[in-house]
């Protein structure tokens, strides 16, 4: 993803007015893109969509028991999503609850999730509010990343993509159809994982027009991924090339 990472994008000003081409039918557990079933899990964790996906083995106790109820009470529910110190992915899917029981919520960004489609294979990365980065390689390598104090560039990067994911979704609204299988080749595709739903864009490469916001945002995705990978002392790591330092930090809106 590296050679093209920066190529992807150049506009998204249409792309949650259309909707994601359907690549695949969604399979009742999950998808399967990658040789391992292992990693499929975590690839369909990316998305915080399925409950069940994250359900600990043994007896559940504290959150995981309010979580998992036949009928969580809404209280439980909502003193969960708010606290901050709780895994996001955890927040993310409780906030999915609160919708189905007919709870408003806010518009806030908890996560993104990017992919491409690539001849070796679906190449995604999910970003998430607590700093933390699971990147998942067309070859089915997965690398993480914590939030780490001692290293404040990949937190930095995750924060400035978020807050430009925020502007991004403007006044769009949520995806209603069931998640989609991952892009084909030549595609990308962007989930925005908010409190108020999930937001989706797609688009070909190969006809992205310019823009500044979209491609320094895809820049900084791509430094995280070489950075991760570079953390694990790979000797294949590809050196990406120079990076801007910032998301130029505008207004940015969709066209309807």
């Amino acid at each position: 993803m590296f050679s093209v990472i920066h190529n992807i994008w150049r506009s998204i000003y249409s792309f949650f007015i259309r909707k994601a081409a359907a690549v695949s039918s969604p399979s009742r557990l999950s998808f399967q893109p990658y040789k391992e079933q292992a990693i499929d899990l975590e690839y369909n964790k990316l998305f915080c969509d399925n409950l069940a996906l994250f359900r600990p083995a043994g007896k559940l106790e504290g959150n995981w028991k309010k979580l998992f109820a036949k009928r969580p009470f809404i209280e439980d529910l909502k003193a969960i999503s708010a606290d901050s110190k709780i895994e996001t992915s955890i927040r993310i899917l409780v906030f999915k609850e609160l919708r189905k029981a007919g709870v408003i919520v806010t518009r806030e960004i908890l996560g993104a999730v990017i992919e491409v489609g690539e001849e070796e294979g679906n190449e995604a990365i999910g970003l998430y509010e607590n700093l933390s980065a699971v990147y998942i390689s067309a070859r089915g390598k997965i690398f993480r990343w914590e939030n780490a104090s001692n290293e404040n560039e990949i937190n930095e990067k995750i924060e400035a993509i978020l807050k430009t994911s925020q502007k991004i979704i403007g006044k769009a609204e949520p995806w209603t159809e069931p998640r989609q299988g991952p892009p084909v080749i030549g595609e990308f595709r962007l989930s925005f994982l908010a409190t108020n739903g999930f937001y989706v864009g797609q688009g070909k490469m190969e006809n992205i027009e310019s823009d500044a916001i979209a491609k320094a945002l895809v820049f900084q995705v791509g430094d995280i991924m070489a950075k991760l990978v570079q953390r694990t002392k790979n000797p294949e790591s590809p050196k990406p090339e120079k990076i801007p330092e910032k998301i130029p930090d505008k207004d940015y809106q969709l066209t309807k």
